[in-house]
């Protein structure tokens, strides 16, 4: 999957964001070909979901 979209998946997601919590997003985008700013508001969307279930 070379970028996120209305397409991807939760579970790509979910990879993607716990990839960042041991990272950082440039190393993230560069590893999985994903745009920054792209994996940046995935990363805020995740976050607020986390904040919400708790």
């Amino acid at each position: 999957m070379s970028t996120l979209n209305k397409h991807q998946t939760t579970r790509y997601r979910d990879y993607l964001y716990k990839e960042c919590l041991g990272s950082t997003i440039k190393t993230v985008s560069k590893k999985e070909n994903v745009p920054y700013t792209t994996l940046e508001n995935s990363i805020a969307k995740e976050k607020e979901v986390e904040q919400f279930d708790e």
